[in-house]
């Protein structure tokens, strides 16, 4: 919050001040890329002079943003994200999707999430749903 209110000057020291406590926590936590992500998108709207691009050199994001934890991080949130969406998609058509369907989506990899999304647009019941994660899983 106080890197939001700061001044230009101070939200420099602060944001690698934060920069440096994340940087020391547990990396293989989802949370840390978050973290840097929100540090991230505040000093963009501090200094909207500069391009994003800028600002990660300024800060070393970029070089964070390269570490195969951030990497991981990155791929668990979408990954997150799409077992969401397509559990929503499915809510919608067919109603409730079972515990047990659930469970089968949340354990697929991204690329079966994605040919599931897409898969799941020419599906007319949930038998085809069923029949689909029989034969990919």
């Amino acid at each position: 919050m106080q890197l939001i209110l700061a001044d230009a000057d101070s939200a420099v020291s602060q944001a690698q001040t934060l920069m440096t406590k994340t940087s020391s926590q547990d990396q293989t936590n989802p949370k840390i890329a978050a973290i840097i992500g929100l540090i991230e998108t505040i000093l963009v709207y501090k200094f909207p002079q500069l391009s994003r691009e800028e600002i990660e050199r300024m800060f070393g994001l970029s070089e964070l943003k390269e570490t195969k934890v951030y990497q991981e991080a990155l791929q668990e949130g979408r990954q997150e994200g799409e077992v969401l969406l397509i559990l929503r998609l499915l809510t919608r058509r067919f109603g409730a999707v079972s515990p047990g369907i659930q469970a089968q989506i949340q354990s697929l990899s991204l690329s079966q999430l994605e040919s599931l999304g897409e898969a799941l647009l020419d599906f007319s019941q949930p038998s085809e749903l069923q029949d689909w994660l029989r034969s990919h899983v």
